[in-house]
């Protein structure tokens, strides 16, 4: 169990610098939603929908981007530990 978990957080941290720009990408867009409802101060369902629906989807994309940077994260912290119990065995 311990190595698929060891291989689906390599697949997913594989490319940290894909995830950063997926989160800072799904950030602006979260922030270009609350401005989409601070326009809409008037009571246009419409844009206010069209609001709800821009936040919704930043905040699966900033989720995604995030999952990204936590598993290259724990990936280099299970390499790290390989690495030190390689190197503290005596034989």
């Amino acid at each position: 169990m311990f190595e698929q978990i060891k291989r689906v957080t390599y697949t997913l941290g594989s490319y940290p610098q894909q995830s950063l720009r997926i989160f800072f990408t799904g950030i602006a867009t979260f922030i270009s939603g609350l401005a989409v409802l601070w326009y809409n101060q008037t009571a246009v369902n419409w844009v206010a929908i069209s609001g709800v629906i821009i936040i919704t989807i930043a905040i699966l994309v900033t989720f995604v981007g995030w999952i990204g940077i936590f598993a290259h994260r724990l990936s280099q912290i299970i390499h790290r530990a390989e690495l030190a119990r390689k190197l503290n065995k005596r034989p």
